[in-house]
């Protein structure tokens, strides 16, 4: 039965030869590539917009490995007129069985949805990321503006 197109026949068991299983050799390979593309995939995609009439920016999409939707995103506070800063309730996170693990970011990348240039400066936190946005004159923007951001 073809319903599974190329993933056919499923599910894949152990044993048996290449049409009908998966050797040893072959189930270690891919358990060990699903846990090395877990382990390079961004952590969390955000991306935040300004409140009418000025205020604090608020996240209005997210998709992350802690879940999906506004609910699982940082708290977004801005600090000062010009530094934003994002943090979790919790360093931790549990994953579908409810196994919790800590989370260390190692890298971001922070963009601007503006119609002029717009550079963003980050500093990773323990639980979340700080980050300052400069126009194209090396000048700090000093209200926020709409932008994104992924961690890793």
């Amino acid at each position: 039965m073809a319903v599974t197109g190329g993933f056919c026949p499923l599910p894949a068991r152990l044993g048996g030869d290449a049409l009908s299983g998966l050797t040893a050799e072959q189930h270690a390979r891919l358990a060990a590539d699903t846990v090395a593309k877990k382990r390079t995939a961004p952590f969390c995609f955000f991306s935040w917009s300004l409140a009418s009439g000025g205020g604090n920016p608020v996240v209005t999409n997210y998709l992350g490995m802690n879940g999906a939707g506004p609910s699982f995103a940082p708290n977004l506070n801005q600090s000062s007129g010009s530094t934003v800063t994002l943090r979790w309730r919790t360093a931790g996170f549990s994953d579908p069985y409810s196994i919790a693990y800590a989370w260390l970011p190692r890298h971001a990348l922070v963009s601007a949805n503006s119609s002029s240039f717009a550079r963003g400066v980050w500093e990773l936190l323990n639980d979340g990321i700080r980050f300052r946005l400069f126009d194209a004159a090396g000048s700090q923007i000093s209200a926020p503006v709409a932008g994104s951001c992924i961690i890793w």
